[in-house]
């Protein structure tokens, strides 16, 4: 899935209520990668985008198919069964978040 920095935060607090599990943070895979990658360590994938995946090969119909904003978040059923149950459990599931991500100025050289 596509999540934004808050989403993530909320998703990671979910994972972690009932017990600690660090997740795999990836800056810079391809982003099949993310498909799969999950499937063999039964954790949470955090996928930044590499830059040549997200602004040159994510593209359909000549626009950008992920935002700036946006990273992929991939996971197994079973951990995503857990962060179900644990909504109602955890302020991470019913905490609504004021945090609205926000575009960096573009820097010109």
């Amino acid at each position: 899935m596509l999540a934004s920095p808050s989403q993530v935060g909320r998703i990671i607090g979910l994972s972690v209520f009932e017990k600690f599990s660090e997740p795999v943070i990836v800056p810079a895979l391809s982003t099949c990668a993310s498909i799969y990658a999950p499937f063999g360590t039964n954790k949470i994938h955090f996928n930044f985008i590499d830059y040549y995946d997200r602004y040159y090969q994510g593209k359909q119909a000549g626009k950008l198919l992920w935002d700036d904003n946006q990273m992929i978040v991939s996971m197994s059923s079973k951990v995503f069964g857990g962060i179900i149950k644990n909504i109602s459990k955890s302020a991470h599931g019913s905490f609504v978040a004021k945090i609205k991500p926000c575009k960096v100025d573009k820097i010109e050289y």
